[in-house]
Protein backbone atom coordinates (compact mmCIF):
# COMPACT_ATOMS: atom_id res chain seq x y z
CA UNK A 1 0.00 0.00 0.00
CA UNK A 2 1.42 3.39 -1.00
CA UNK A 3 1.97 6.37 1.29
CA UNK A 4 -0.42 9.16 0.37
CA UNK A 5 1.23 12.60 0.47
CA UNK A 6 -0.92 15.69 -0.07
CA UNK A 7 0.82 18.94 -1.05
CA UNK A 8 -1.48 21.84 -0.20
CA UNK A 9 -0.03 25.23 -1.09
CA UNK A 10 -1.29 28.60 -2.37
CA UNK A 11 -1.69 28.75 -6.15
CA UNK A 12 1.37 31.01 -6.46
CA UNK A 13 3.51 28.19 -5.03
CA UNK A 14 2.30 25.36 -7.27
CA UNK A 15 5.75 25.36 -8.88
CA UNK A 16 7.06 23.93 -5.60
CA UNK A 17 5.43 20.59 -6.42
CA UNK A 18 8.07 20.12 -9.11
CA UNK A 19 10.79 20.72 -6.54
CA UNK A 20 9.20 18.13 -4.24
CA UNK A 21 9.04 15.49 -6.95
CA UNK A 22 12.64 16.17 -7.92
CA UNK A 23 13.90 15.90 -4.34
CA UNK A 24 11.90 12.73 -3.62
CA UNK A 25 12.51 10.89 -6.92
CA UNK A 26 14.66 8.30 -5.15
CA UNK A 27 11.77 7.33 -2.86
CA UNK A 28 9.24 4.72 -3.96
CA UNK A 29 5.76 3.75 -2.82
CA UNK A 30 4.41 7.31 -2.68
CA UNK A 31 1.13 8.57 -4.12
CA UNK A 32 1.33 12.35 -4.58
CA UNK A 33 -1.80 14.48 -4.39
CA UNK A 34 -2.24 18.18 -5.14
CA UNK A 35 -5.80 19.55 -4.85
CA UNK A 36 -7.04 22.22 -7.23
CA UNK A 37 -10.55 22.81 -5.86
CA UNK A 38 -11.94 23.15 -2.33
CA UNK A 39 -13.80 19.86 -2.77
CA UNK A 40 -10.54 18.15 -3.68
CA UNK A 41 -8.86 19.79 -0.66
CA UNK A 42 -11.31 18.16 1.75
CA UNK A 43 -11.30 14.72 0.13
CA UNK A 44 -7.52 14.54 -0.35
CA UNK A 45 -6.71 15.74 3.16
CA UNK A 46 -9.11 13.23 4.67
CA UNK A 47 -7.38 10.39 2.83
CA UNK A 48 -3.77 11.57 3.23
CA UNK A 49 -1.12 10.05 5.48
CA UNK A 50 1.20 13.06 5.16
CA UNK A 51 0.42 16.71 4.44
CA UNK A 52 2.86 19.39 3.26
CA UNK A 53 1.47 22.89 3.55
CA UNK A 54 1.87 26.34 5.10
CA UNK A 55 0.55 27.21 8.59
CA UNK A 56 -2.30 29.37 7.30
CA UNK A 57 -3.75 26.58 5.15
CA UNK A 58 -3.07 23.98 7.84
CA UNK A 59 -4.94 25.97 10.48
CA UNK A 60 -7.93 26.53 8.19
CA UNK A 61 -8.20 22.81 7.40
CA UNK A 62 -7.63 21.21 10.80
CA UNK A 63 -11.05 19.54 10.71
CA UNK A 64 -9.92 17.53 7.68
CA UNK A 65 -6.74 16.22 9.31
CA UNK A 66 -8.18 13.67 11.73
CA UNK A 67 -6.53 10.71 9.96
CA UNK A 68 -3.25 12.39 9.02
CA UNK A 69 -0.14 11.00 10.71
CA UNK A 70 2.30 13.81 9.94
CA UNK A 71 1.95 17.46 8.88
CA UNK A 72 5.01 19.33 7.63
CA UNK A 73 5.04 23.15 7.44
CA UNK A 74 7.18 24.75 4.76
CA UNK A 75 7.48 27.80 7.04
CA UNK A 76 9.72 28.05 10.09
CA UNK A 77 6.95 29.64 12.19
CA UNK A 78 3.81 27.64 12.98
CA UNK A 79 1.97 29.83 15.51
CA UNK A 80 -1.21 29.77 13.41
CA UNK A 81 -1.39 26.02 14.04
CA UNK A 82 -0.12 25.76 17.62
CA UNK A 83 -2.56 28.42 18.81
CA UNK A 84 -5.24 25.70 18.52
CA UNK A 85 -5.62 22.68 20.78
CA UNK A 86 -3.01 19.93 20.21
CA UNK A 87 -3.80 17.43 17.47
CA UNK A 88 -2.65 13.79 17.41
CA UNK A 89 -0.55 14.14 14.27
CA UNK A 90 3.18 14.90 14.30
CA UNK A 91 3.85 18.53 13.35
CA UNK A 92 7.23 19.53 11.94
CA UNK A 93 8.45 22.88 10.69
CA UNK A 94 11.00 23.79 8.06
CA UNK A 95 14.54 24.41 9.24
CA UNK A 96 17.90 24.38 7.56
CA UNK A 97 17.86 26.76 4.59
CA UNK A 98 16.16 29.92 5.84
CA UNK A 99 19.16 31.02 7.91
CA UNK A 100 21.37 32.04 5.00
CA UNK A 101 18.46 33.70 3.18
CA UNK A 102 17.52 35.80 6.19
CA UNK A 103 21.15 36.61 6.95
CA UNK A 104 21.61 37.92 3.42
CA UNK A 105 18.43 39.98 3.78
CA UNK A 106 19.69 41.54 7.03
CA UNK A 107 23.10 42.40 5.60
CA UNK A 108 21.56 43.77 2.40
CA UNK A 109 19.26 46.07 4.36
CA UNK A 110 22.05 47.32 6.61
CA UNK A 111 24.34 48.06 3.65
CA UNK A 112 21.46 49.72 1.78
CA UNK A 113 20.75 51.99 4.74
CA UNK A 114 24.35 52.80 5.65
CA UNK A 115 25.24 53.63 2.04
CA UNK A 116 21.92 55.51 1.48
CA UNK A 117 21.19 53.49 -1.64
CA UNK A 118 17.44 54.17 -1.45
CA UNK A 119 18.18 57.91 -1.57
CA UNK A 120 20.40 57.35 -4.60
CA UNK A 121 17.59 55.44 -6.32
CA UNK A 122 15.06 58.19 -5.57
CA UNK A 123 17.47 60.76 -6.99
CA UNK A 124 17.92 58.63 -10.10
CA UNK A 125 14.17 58.53 -10.69
CA UNK A 126 14.21 62.35 -10.55
CA UNK A 127 17.28 62.62 -12.84
CA UNK A 128 18.96 64.36 -9.91
CA UNK A 129 22.73 64.47 -9.26
CA UNK A 130 23.10 65.38 -5.59
CA UNK A 131 25.95 64.38 -3.26
CA UNK A 132 24.57 66.27 -0.27
CA UNK A 133 23.21 63.23 1.63
CA UNK A 134 26.68 61.66 1.55
CA UNK A 135 28.59 64.75 2.66
CA UNK A 136 26.62 65.66 5.78
CA UNK A 137 27.78 62.70 7.86
CA UNK A 138 30.87 60.52 7.93
CA UNK A 139 30.20 57.08 6.48
CA UNK A 140 30.08 54.25 9.01
CA UNK A 141 31.89 51.00 8.27
CA UNK A 142 29.97 47.86 9.14
CA UNK A 143 32.91 46.89 11.33
CA UNK A 144 32.18 49.91 13.52
CA UNK A 145 28.56 48.88 14.13
CA UNK A 146 26.92 46.69 16.74
CA UNK A 147 23.87 44.51 16.24
CA UNK A 148 21.58 42.85 18.75
CA UNK A 149 20.04 39.55 17.67
CA UNK A 150 16.87 38.68 19.54
CA UNK A 151 16.64 34.91 19.28
CA UNK A 152 19.94 33.13 18.64
CA UNK A 153 18.58 29.84 17.37
CA UNK A 154 19.53 28.19 14.07
CA UNK A 155 18.52 31.23 12.00
CA UNK A 156 19.83 33.78 14.49
CA UNK A 157 23.18 32.00 14.62
CA UNK A 158 23.50 32.24 10.83
CA UNK A 159 22.68 35.97 10.96
CA UNK A 160 25.29 36.37 13.71
CA UNK A 161 27.86 34.53 11.62
CA UNK A 162 27.37 36.77 8.61
CA UNK A 163 27.35 39.96 10.68
CA UNK A 164 30.56 38.84 12.37
CA UNK A 165 32.12 38.19 8.96
CA UNK A 166 31.71 41.94 8.29
CA UNK A 167 33.36 42.76 11.61
CA UNK A 168 30.24 43.84 13.46
CA UNK A 169 29.98 43.53 17.25
CA UNK A 170 27.25 40.99 17.90
CA UNK A 171 25.02 40.90 20.96
CA UNK A 172 22.76 37.90 21.41
CA UNK A 173 19.66 37.59 23.56
CA UNK A 174 17.87 34.35 24.39
CA UNK A 175 15.09 33.31 26.75
CA UNK A 176 17.15 30.51 28.33
CA UNK A 177 20.84 29.82 28.73
CA UNK A 178 22.04 28.05 25.56
CA UNK A 179 23.56 24.59 25.97
CA UNK A 180 26.22 25.55 23.40
CA UNK A 181 27.37 29.15 23.03
CA UNK A 182 27.21 30.63 19.53
CA UNK A 183 30.84 31.35 18.55
CA UNK A 184 29.79 34.43 16.55
CA UNK A 185 28.17 36.25 19.49
CA UNK A 186 30.44 38.61 21.43
CA UNK A 187 28.03 39.39 24.28
CA UNK A 188 25.20 37.13 25.41
CA UNK A 189 22.33 38.15 27.66
CA UNK A 190 19.06 36.61 28.86
CA UNK A 191 15.70 38.43 28.63
CA UNK A 192 16.31 40.48 31.77
CA UNK A 193 19.29 42.04 29.99
CA UNK A 194 17.14 43.46 27.17
CA UNK A 195 17.44 47.13 28.25
CA UNK A 196 21.24 46.84 28.29
CA UNK A 197 21.55 45.32 24.83
CA UNK A 198 19.08 47.80 23.31
CA UNK A 199 21.19 50.66 24.66
CA UNK A 200 24.35 49.24 23.06
CA UNK A 201 23.11 48.32 19.58
CA UNK A 202 23.10 50.28 16.32
CA UNK A 203 20.76 47.66 14.88
CA UNK A 204 18.28 45.44 16.72
CA UNK A 205 17.30 42.35 14.73
CA UNK A 206 14.35 40.28 15.95
CA UNK A 207 14.18 36.67 14.78
CA UNK A 208 11.92 35.59 17.61
CA UNK A 209 9.11 33.09 17.04
CA UNK A 210 5.56 33.90 18.06
CA UNK A 211 5.00 32.47 21.54
CA UNK A 212 3.21 33.68 24.69
CA UNK A 213 6.65 34.65 26.05
CA UNK A 214 7.70 36.74 23.03
CA UNK A 215 4.41 38.41 22.06
CA UNK A 216 4.63 42.11 22.91
CA UNK A 217 8.22 41.82 24.14
CA UNK A 218 9.10 45.22 22.64
CA UNK A 219 5.86 46.96 23.62
CA UNK A 220 5.51 49.61 26.30
CA UNK A 221 8.47 51.98 26.58
CA UNK A 222 11.27 49.38 26.42
CA UNK A 223 12.43 50.84 23.06
CA UNK A 224 13.27 54.09 24.84
CA UNK A 225 16.52 52.32 25.70
CA UNK A 226 17.44 52.69 22.01
CA UNK A 227 17.50 56.50 22.27
CA UNK A 228 21.25 56.69 22.91
CA UNK A 229 22.24 55.11 19.58
CA UNK A 230 19.03 55.77 17.67
CA UNK A 231 18.95 52.05 16.91
CA UNK A 232 17.28 50.72 13.77
CA UNK A 233 14.88 47.83 14.34
CA UNK A 234 14.94 44.96 11.84
CA UNK A 235 12.06 42.51 12.26
CA UNK A 236 12.25 39.27 10.29
CA UNK A 237 10.81 37.08 13.03
CA UNK A 238 7.15 37.56 13.90
CA UNK A 239 5.06 40.72 13.81
CA UNK A 240 3.51 40.34 17.25
CA UNK A 241 6.80 41.03 19.05
CA UNK A 242 5.92 44.74 18.82
CA UNK A 243 2.70 46.58 18.01
CA UNK A 244 2.36 49.01 15.13
CA UNK A 245 1.35 51.77 17.56
CA UNK A 246 4.54 51.28 19.60
CA UNK A 247 6.68 51.35 16.44
CA UNK A 248 5.12 54.61 15.29
CA UNK A 249 5.60 56.16 18.73
CA UNK A 250 9.21 54.98 19.03
CA UNK A 251 10.14 56.49 15.66
CA UNK A 252 8.29 59.76 16.20
CA UNK A 253 9.84 60.22 19.65
CA UNK A 254 13.31 59.50 18.30
CA UNK A 255 13.81 56.33 20.31
CA UNK A 256 14.42 54.43 17.07
CA UNK A 257 16.35 55.83 14.14
CA UNK A 258 14.20 53.76 11.81
CA UNK A 259 12.73 50.35 11.16
CA UNK A 260 13.16 47.66 8.51
CA UNK A 261 10.05 45.52 8.66
CA UNK A 262 9.33 42.24 6.89
CA UNK A 263 6.64 41.00 9.31
CA UNK A 264 3.67 42.71 10.91
CA UNK A 265 0.90 42.29 13.45
CA UNK A 266 -1.57 42.14 10.60
CA UNK A 267 -0.63 40.78 7.18
CA UNK A 268 -1.05 42.07 4.58
CA UNK A 269 -0.22 45.41 6.16
CA UNK A 270 -3.38 47.55 5.76
CA UNK A 271 -3.17 50.43 3.28
CA UNK A 272 -4.24 52.73 6.13
CA UNK A 273 -1.15 51.92 8.21
CA UNK A 274 0.94 54.95 9.15
CA UNK A 275 4.09 52.90 8.59
CA UNK A 276 3.74 53.14 4.79
CA UNK A 277 4.31 56.90 4.76
CA UNK A 278 7.09 57.13 7.35
CA UNK A 279 10.41 57.92 5.59
CA UNK A 280 12.38 56.15 8.32
CA UNK A 281 10.66 52.85 7.58
CA UNK A 282 11.44 50.21 4.94
CA UNK A 283 8.65 47.69 4.29
CA UNK A 284 8.90 44.33 2.54
CA UNK A 285 5.99 41.85 2.24
CA UNK A 286 7.28 38.94 4.38
CA UNK A 287 9.87 37.83 1.83
CA UNK A 288 13.11 37.68 3.84
CA UNK A 289 13.08 33.89 3.38
CA UNK A 290 11.19 32.10 0.64
CA UNK A 291 10.78 28.49 -0.50
CA UNK A 292 13.72 27.12 -2.45
CA UNK A 293 14.82 23.74 -3.76
CA UNK A 294 16.56 23.31 -0.40
CA UNK A 295 13.16 23.40 1.33
CA UNK A 296 12.07 20.44 -0.79
CA UNK A 297 15.37 18.66 -0.04
CA UNK A 298 14.77 19.08 3.70
CA UNK A 299 11.31 17.55 3.37
CA UNK A 300 12.63 14.67 1.25
CA UNK A 301 15.14 13.81 3.97
CA UNK A 302 12.37 13.95 6.58
CA UNK A 303 10.06 11.83 4.42
CA UNK A 304 12.69 9.12 4.09
CA UNK A 305 13.12 9.10 7.89
CA UNK A 306 9.34 8.87 8.33
CA UNK A 307 9.08 5.92 5.95
CA UNK A 308 11.80 4.16 7.93
CA UNK A 309 9.97 4.73 11.19
CA UNK A 310 12.62 7.06 12.59
CA UNK A 311 12.07 10.08 14.83
CA UNK A 312 11.62 13.28 12.82
CA UNK A 313 13.76 16.37 13.25
CA UNK A 314 12.31 19.83 13.92
CA UNK A 315 9.21 18.42 15.62
CA UNK A 316 7.08 21.18 17.11
CA UNK A 317 6.20 21.18 20.79
CA UNK A 318 2.62 22.46 20.96
CA UNK A 319 3.09 24.04 24.38
CA UNK A 320 6.16 26.03 23.31
CA UNK A 321 4.83 26.94 19.89
CA UNK A 322 8.00 25.94 18.01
Amino acid sequence: MSLRVCVLLPEAYHWFMGCMLSSCKHLTGIEWMQPNTQQEVSSMLQSADVVVSDPVLISSNLDNLSKVKWVHSIWAGVSQVTSSAPFPFILTRHAGSFGILMAEYVIAQIVCRERKLLIAHQNQLQHKWDKTPWSTRQERLLSSLSIEILGVGAIGSKVAEMCKAFGMTVWGLTRTEPTTACPHVDHHRLLEGLPEVLANSDYVCSILPSTPQTAGLLNGDILQNCSKKKSVLINVGRGDVVSEAVLVTAIRHGWLGGAILDVFEQEPLPESSELWSMPEVVITPHISAQCTQECADVFASQLQEFMQGKKLKHTVEWGRGY
